[in-house]
């Protein structure tokens, strides 16, 4: 597996959007705004995408998902725990201050399914990693694992916030540790680094 990795940062938060692709299939994961930008470096790069994929349902992770949907005619998948945390997207984004409302996708296919889908050279692991929100999920892909906001350079992230619990948080860590630690890291806020890296600082975070 060869699969290259564009990383747009987009919107107020800063919230990470990740364009896997290979052979000129690709993947779309967390477009949490700013369509345009997404859509645009697809089709200047000559990709063809074949789903959305999402790791959790934050209004900042899910803010560009349904133009990016229509414009291109494909799934998006998320778990089905954190469908009710999309609905209420423009609701919980006034914890944040945000002036800009979210469109909510109007067709969610659930990750369950997503072995049964046509994604083309992807071969996509799907590891359940609550904790940030209930239905959180991680993806890895050839050597990236996509973390969303559950593991991040810095360590662990939040688990207070709607959806979220600390003690899936921790459990969610030990499914990270079980994992090749030369993993690359693509999480939702921040560079990337490798598995270890982000595992160590959250150890040295909770010393």
């Amino acid at each position: 597996m060869s699969e290259s990795v564009i990383r747009i940062t987009n919107g107020p938060m800063r919230q990470n959007c990740y364009i896997v692709h290979e052979d000129g299939i690709a993947l779309i994961i967390d477009p949490g705004s700013e369509a345009d930008r997404i859509i645009e470096a697809i089709d200047s790069n000559h990709l063809q995408p074949r789903a959305i994929l999402n790791t959790h349902a934050h209004f900042d992770h899910i803010g560009a998902v349904e133009a990016v949907r229509t414009h291109f005619q494909i799934p998006f998948f998320l778990h089905d725990g954190d469908v009710p945390l999309m609905r209420r997207a423009n609701l919980y984004k006034l914890i944040f201050s945000s002036e800009t409302n979210v469109t909510v996708p109007k067709q969610v296919t659930s990750v369950a399914d997503i072995r049964q889908s046509d994604l083309g050279p992807f071969d996509v692991s799907v590891l359940e990693t609550p904790g940030h929100t209930e239905g959180g999920v991680s993806f890895v892909i050839g050597a990236s694992l996509f973390s969303g906001d559950t593991l991040m350079g810095s360590g662990p992230g939040r688990s207070d916030l709607p959806g979220g619990s600390r003690k899936a948080l921790q459990q969610s860590l030990q499914k990270y540790a079980a994992l090749p630690p030369d993993l690359t890291i693509y999480a939702g806020h921040g560079r990337p680094v490798s598995l270890g890296e982000a595992l160590l600082a959250g150890a040295g975070a909770e010393a």
